[in-house]
């Protein structure tokens, strides 16, 4: 039987549409491989390991698939995946086009290790939870403004639970299923991004703050070595403690204008920036005054 080595991180996250890494993803390409008449071995680092040691060990169960020693760091990923690949003669399953990989090779074997890449590196895309072999056609790029994430906001405001700690994955699947029980196609983050006016790096515990910001704050509690774990903390059961203090003038010294701003117009500011947080009966000056402005402050670039 022909081998495939499964790029486990990059087949996870593809499948969590970049906004989380899915283990479904992992699942699918598996029993894809054993349809197909590959054997599989999946590689990915340390962390997803110990993250889905139990839905790993299960996996590595089915017939024709191996789960490989878990990898020291994600910057032997490549390295790893590539080497054995060609010392099996294998194919291996992968959007990433290995441009670092390659671009580490001297000189003279860069050349080369383009070529490996593009003959030895199978594409994949999901479709309806399938793992199709080939590159995706062309994606149409929904066309979303903000009114149209209403329904998903009201959703995830319903679904979301208060008082509980929440992984990077439980808030992903969140987001994604919102989408679709909203019958709104799963935009890209990058688009989704710039819907919600977030910086192009932000993460889903952001966009999930955005969107259930008129009545729960996404306060981050601890990393688990794949994303934040988060607490959702409902508006009502908020004080004005330190720790808030701290979020508070982060964002008021992060506001930036392009003339002057009267210290009256920033519980708006603050409302957009924090998603939403600013409580109706915190008075905005009271507000400044404890974090060290001077009532009547005007914040200017």
């Amino acid at each position: 039987m022909e081998l495939l080595v499964v790029d486990g991180a990059n087949v996870a996250w593809n499948h969590g549409h970049s906004y989380f890494p899915s283990f479904l993803g992992i699942q699918l390409a598996c029993e894809k491989a054993v349809k197909e008449g590959y054997t599989s071995v999946v590689i990915f680092n340390q962390r997803y390991h110990e993250f889905w040691a139990e839905k790993i060990e299960k996996l590595g169960e089915m017939d024709s698939v191996f789960i490989a020693p878990p990898l020291s760091d994600s910057l032997s990923d490549d390295r790893v995946m590539i080497d054995y690949a060609v010392n099996h003669k294998a194919v291996l399953l992968s959007n990433d086009k290995f441009k670092d990989h390659i671009q580490r090779e001297p000189k003279p074997r860069q050349k080369n290790a383009k070529k490996w890449v593009n003959e030895n590196v199978l594409q994949y895309h999901f479709q309806s939870d399938e793992l199709h072999f080939g590159k995706a056609g062309n994606r149409e790029i929904p066309n979303l403004n903000i009114v149209d994430l209403e329904p998903v906001s009201i959703l995830l405001q319903e679904k979301i639970p208060k008082g509980t700690n929440m992984n990077t994955i439980e808030l992903g699947e969140f987001l994604l299923t919102s989408f679709e029980d909203c019958n709104i196609p799963i935009p890209s983050q990058a688009v989704l991004n710039s819907v919600l006016d977030l910086p192009y790096e932000a993460n889903v515990s952001s966009i999930i703050q955005c969107l259930i910001g008129t009545n729960s704050f996404v306060k981050p509690v601890a990393f688990d070595g794949v994303g934040n774990i988060v607490n959702i903390i409902g508006k009502e059961d908020l004080e004005l403690n330190e720790d808030l203090m701290e979020e508070y003038e982060k964002i008021l010294r992060g506001i930036l204008y392009n003339g002057w701003i009267e210290s009256a117009n920033l519980s708006h500011e603050i409302n957009k920036n924090m998603g939403g947080f600013v409580r109706k009966r915190w008075n905005t000056v009271q507000l400044l005054e404890e974090l060290g402005f001077p009532s009547g402050t005007r914040f200017h670039r």
